[in-house]
């Protein structure tokens, strides 16, 4: 169970420092979704 709990954090961690440090440089998909 600490295993998905560490999994979910790191997958939101990194999703959110990508999405903050290069928000209109990525210009992704997901972005634009929203």
């Amino acid at each position: 169970m600490s295993t998905v709990l560490l999994l979910v954090s790191l997958a939101l961690i990194i999703y959110l420092g990508a999405v903050m440090l290069a928000p209109e440089k990525g210009g992704g998909g997901l972005n634009d979704q929203v």
